[in-house]
């Protein structure tokens, strides 16, 4: 197991995406690609087995991707069919772990959908464990929602306007008994969180911090635009513990909605803990619909 040679790239992304359907499977390598030349994704974590040490036939691949903050991202190892898929596949994950811990990861996550639980075996046999399930919803945005309507006092602060440490200090706050992905509270620090999200925000990034009438934070909204797609991402919405079931959700939803709109944004896009029912009506009743839904594998290294 070795990073693919740059001759190979095409190869090996093509062994990732082999389980689409061939439209899919196209664009999908296509964008991997587009991702490696402009270097959002590093080719050295592209992992590659081939038929035999120093040939030139690949039988399998798998894609590590180190993240800010000592966070990674791992696909699913993917194997030619036959006699030798599943050790292969489970060699591709053992390389993918030594490489997390070689990188200094404290914790990776991989994604895949429900019905391909059986290539996540070689991800179980090192170490991930099945979290839950992840809800992707979407909401087509129009002129209209550019003028939110707000029937309490409420305040959206710049990220810039009030500085790093007290937008970290309420960001943190709001993972407090949060029902999306609970498991992972107090695996990250405050500055970890904060840079996770800063590998997709331009500058300024597009973050408020949210405050009551009476001045006091009650939440934080981060929007992460998609260049040139035309789809915004809600990349995460909460609210601190005394601010919740008191419709301070919908304040920051509706804000969310609109500076998309105003943006040129065409829809607005996010992801849910699939076990969080308060988020999902919230998101629904808010005209979101779901059109995905995931597992989330889940590592965490030593330290």
């Amino acid at each position: 197991m070795s990073p693919a040679r740059p001759a190979e790239y095409p190869a090996a992304c093509r062994a990732l995406f082999a389980h689409l359907p061939a439209v899919d499977r196209i664009a999908r390598v296509d964008r991997a690609l587009a991702l490696i030349a402009n270097g959002e994704i590093d080719p050295t974590g592209l992992l590659v087995a081939r038929d035999m040490p120093g040939a030139d036939v690949l039988v399998g691949a798998m894609l590590v991707q180190h993240l800010p903050g000592s966070a990674a991202s791992v696909w699913v190892p993917r194997a030619v069919s036959g006699p030798n898929q599943r050790a292969v596949e489970d060699a591709l994950a053992r390389a993918a772990v030594a490489r997390l811990r070689a990188g200094g990861a404290r914790y990776a996550q991989s994604f895949l959908k429900p019905e391909e639980r059986l290539p996540a075996r070689a991800l179980e046999l090192v170490g991930f464990r099945f979290l839950t399930q992840l809800a992707f919803l979407i909401r087509d945005l129009t002129p209209e929602d550019a003028r939110p309507n707000f029937d309490a006092p409420v305040r959206f602060v710049t990220y810039s306007a009030i500085g790093p440490n007290l937008f970290a200090d309420v960001l943190l706050a709001t993972y407090e008994d949060s029902r999306d992905c609970p498991e992972l509270n107090g695996t990250r620090s405050a500055s970890e969180i904060v840079a996770e999200y800063r590998t997709e925000a331009p500058s300024p990034p597009p973050w408020w911090l949210v405050e009551a009438g009476d001045g006091g934070p009650v939440g934080v909204v981060i929007l992460s635009p998609k260049d040139g797609t035309g789809v915004w991402d809600l990349s995460y919405l909460g609210l601190i513990p005394r601010a919740r079931d008191r419709g301070w959700g919908k304040h920051l939803l509706r804000y969310a909605v609109a500076r998309a709109s105003l943006a040129g944004a065409v829809y607005l896009n996010l992801s849910a803990d699939a076990r969080n029912e308060p988020a999902l009506r919230l998101y629904q009743g808010h005209g979101f619909r779901q059109y995905d839904l995931q597992d989330v594998f889940w590592w965490r290294g030593a330290g």
